[in-house]
């Protein structure tokens, strides 16, 4: 039987089996709030096979699974115990109004997508290159369309980092009085992946000087645990933006696709009508049936860590700092993320200067080049022999989330794994069996990805007739497709912009180098990488 017959439970099963050092969201590592003191570690894999058989679990799951009756209220039009929970929400999180989302942090974005059209009409948004693939979506939907700010890209994370005013007002400058006067929003990614973040006080400023002003939008969908601790960068609400929406799951002990989308006092008080236009969008984007387990799921995570705050947050930074600490101490290892050395003096028109970049100590960059071995190359080894997952694999690096749910066990985990790993890794070099070198060669030069040209707009261009053509052959041609490398997940070509020979370099060096590359036609081939065209 193959492991995709084998199904669903039996899959997650065997992964509990294995008892995982869980360096990955969702951010309760699997773990009860409540642990039995005296039973077990939970990081035993005989006492999760005790307890948390999957089929065993669903089925207590499934009398919590639950719908609109009596007394149970109703996500869309809330009136009793869902409103309440929102409204301690809120005020827990400093918002005007927020709302539960159980289709993820990706409803929220959408849903503010759709608000900002329905309030401020068509137009365009300004945004930076590295959005999540959720945002393309809802300019489809929305019909507005995007004008791209290139942030500063650094070299060691593979990635953007957060868009600062400067580029804001570069991207802004370089509009006509026209382009200029058809932007309805601004956008921007503020932690970035890997945990980096900035105050958006700024943007929001520059955003409200736009027109007669627009909302500033930020996705904040991994730094929900911001508002629980000054060590932390700082959250967008209380900062000027409109908009801010939590993949609440990410890092707090809430269930994965539990998400939360605030509508700020600054946003409800400047824009008349973006309350109900949100309410309206969510109903749009949001399933009909609404999951109670996971809203009971969201409820019970943002009460725990208001009650026990800062613990839970506390805890996850404390863990953070101390695997980053132990593995460190490990040769061959550079521990991270490293702020980058960015001065505007330094490169006229930089983004931002280095000091008001701020990481959070919960994510973990480790990179593996001095044990001469790819991020995936690492990736495989820590799951296949020391059972620790981890949350992506760059070329050179993989990166590691510690939230509350980790403890000293499974730091020990982690740091024993990557001690085998480094030991395994010097041991193969020192016998000659070393083939990263010449692919370390051919992607030193990967770098930031291609600015395409756009010919048509994105929403024409993804519903425009198309043609599925070999990458190959796509030169000159029009996608329809969102062409996307991961990590960091950014978008190397969208519908709408023309294909050239540096956009289909790009992507072909990316499969080599064994970056994730997916687009609409994922999976027709193994060998060839095939694309969507405009059937001109």
């Amino acid at each position: 039987m193959s492991k995709k017959e084998e199904g669903i439970c039996r899959a997650i099963d065997e992964y509990l089996a294995k008892g995982p050092g869980r360096m990955h969201v969702p951010g309760h590592k699997g773990k009860p709030l409540r642990r039995p003191e005296s039973e077990g570690s939970m990081d035993d894999p005989r006492f999760l096979a005790q307890y948390l058989s999957v089929k065993d679990c669903l089925d207590q799951v499934r009398a919590f699974d639950v719908t609109e009756v009596a007394n149970l209220d109703n996500l869309h039009y809330p009136l009793e115990c869902i409103e309440s929970s929102q409204e301690r929400a809120a005020r827990l999180f400093g918002a005007e109004k927020t709302f539960f989302l159980v289709n993820g942090a990706t409803a929220g974005i959408l849903a503010s997508l759709l608000a900002v059209r329905m309030t401020m009409g068509e137009g365009s948004v300004v945004l930076p290159r590295n959005i999540h693939r959720s945002v393309v979506s809802g300019m489809v939907l929305s019909g507005l369309e995007p004008v791209f700010m290139y942030p500063e890209y650094s070299e060691s994370l593979g990635g953007y980092l957060p868009a600062g005013s400067a580029t804001l007002r570069r991207a802004l400058s370089d509009l006509g009085s026209e382009e200029l006067s058809s932007v309805r929003a601004v956008l921007t990614v503020n932690p970035t992946y890997y945990g980096i973040g900035q105050d958006t006080a700024p943007l929001a400023l520059l955003a409200h000087d736009i027109g007669r002003g627009v909302p500033l939008i930020v996705d904040e969908a991994h730094g929900t645990h911001f508002a629980f601790s000054p060590e932390l960068p700082m959250s967008a609400i209380g900062s000027g933006a409109s908009i801010v929406i939590h993949g609440a799951h990410k890092t707090l002990p809430a269930l994965t696709q539990t998400g939360l989308l605030h509508l700020t006092r600054t946003g409800h008080s400047q824009f008349s009508g973006l309350l109900h236009n949100v309410e309206e969008g969510l109903r749009l984007v949001q399933s009909s049936s609404p999951s109670y387990v996971l809203m009971a799921s969201l409820e019970d995570a943002i009460a725990h860590v208001a009650e026990a705050s800062p613990n839970w947050v506390a805890r996850g930074i404390s863990a953070g700092r101390e695997l980053a600490a132990r593995l460190s101490e490990i040769s061959g290892l550079q521990v991270g993320p490293r702020l980058p050395q960015i001065s505007a003096q330094q490169r006229p028109g930089a983004a931002l200067p280095e000091e008001s970049l701020q990481k959070d100590p919960g994510r973990v960059l480790v990179n593996v080049s001095g044990l001469g071995i790819t991020g995936a190359q690492a990736a495989r080894y820590l799951w296949s022999q020391g059972g620790v997952a981890v949350e992506l694999a760059g070329f050179d690096h993989v990166l590691l989330v510690c939230t509350g749910g980790d403890d000293s066990q499974s730091i020990k985990k982690v740091t024993e794994a990557f001690l085998d790993l480094a030991s395994r890794a010097r041991s193969k070099r020192q016998s000659g069996r070393d083939g990263r070198q010449s692919l370390q060669a051919d992607l030193a030069c990967l770098g930031e990805p291609p600015r395409p040209e756009r010919d048509l707009s994105l929403r024409t261009a993804f519903f425009a007739p198309s043609r599925m053509v070999n990458l190959e052959q796509a030169e000159g041609m029009v996608s329809c497709d969102t062409i996307l490398t991961y990590p960091p997940g950014v978008a190397v070509i969208l519908p709408g912009e023309r294909f050239t020979s540096s956009v289909i370099d790009y992507i072909k060096r990316a499969r080599h180098g064994g970056l994730f590359v997916a687009g609409r036609a994922f999976g027709v081939s193994e060998r060839e990488m095939m694309t969507f065209c405009v059937d001109a």
